[in-house]
């Protein structure tokens, strides 16, 4: 009832307002202004399962700038289900989607200098000729496409050089160098031509170096240039 009281009241007022004067229009269809791009358009989505992230975002990294530490215990994924769609269970990422390429405590998360956020990931290197680093699973590529992008590394002399890894799901191996490194974050562009198309392919930032490097981001999407 109050409220009910409350809309006849304002409507009594509306109706007893005054009307303000009638004003004049005028529109000179000679006189245009700069067009708009046919590009430039609106939409409203949400974010349901993998629509937006791995879906029709063009990035192919989750989490490229390390917001979940990398941690020896790979399980990146949770797995939900929402009763209001009705829809079954989902995963979603729950944790770094980055795995650890060599042995327990090879990666560390620095805290004290990270490149971005609370974090940044550290590599060490054994130094004895093996590979360490850190890889990301589960890309998929379409056949005679580039895919480009960047990553950001700090580190030792030593570490040097670092390879920036592609493995297709057929075997194909697609590798680029980084020849020496610096105590300061640098960007580092990277490009690949995919020959052949793939669901799960691998991507992985590595060295057979000795000392420490430090990966700020790792950026990569198809066929945009930075």
């Amino acid at each position: 009832m109050k409220f009910r009281s409350l809309l006849l009241l304002a409507c009594g007022l509306f109706a007893g307002a005054a009307l303000p004067a009638a004003e004049n229009l005028t529109i000179d269809t000679t006189k245009t202004g700069t067009p708009i791009s046919p590009y430039i358009y609106g939409q409203f989505i949400e974010h349901l399962g993998h629509c937006i992230y791995g879906g029709i975002w063009s990035e192919l990294l989750q989490d490229r700038k390390f917001y979940y530490p990398i941690t020896d215990n790979y399980q990146p994924w949770g797995a939900r289900s929402d009763r209001q769609w009705n829809a079954g269970t989902f995963l979603f990422l729950d944790a770094s989607p980055w795995r650890v390429v060599g042995p327990p405590g090879t990666v560390t998360m620095d805290t004290a200098h990270p490149f971005v956020g609370e974090h940044t990931p550290v590599i060490h290197l054994a130094g004895d000729g093996t590979a360490a680093g850190i890889r990301r699973n589960g890309l998929a590529l379409s056949a005679n496409r580039d895919y480009v992008g960047h990553l950001v590394l700090s580190g030792a002399a030593s570490a040097a050089p670092v390879v920036v890894q592609l493995v297709l799901d057929d075997g194909t191996v697609l590798t680029q160098t980084v020849d020496s490194l610096t105590s300061d974050y640098q960007s580092y562009p990277f490009k690949f031509t995919v020959p052949v198309g793939s669901q799960n392919a691998r991507l992985a930032v590595l060295s057979k170096g000795s000392g420490t490097f430090a990966v700020g981001t790792v950026f990569a999407d198809a066929g945009r240039q930075y």
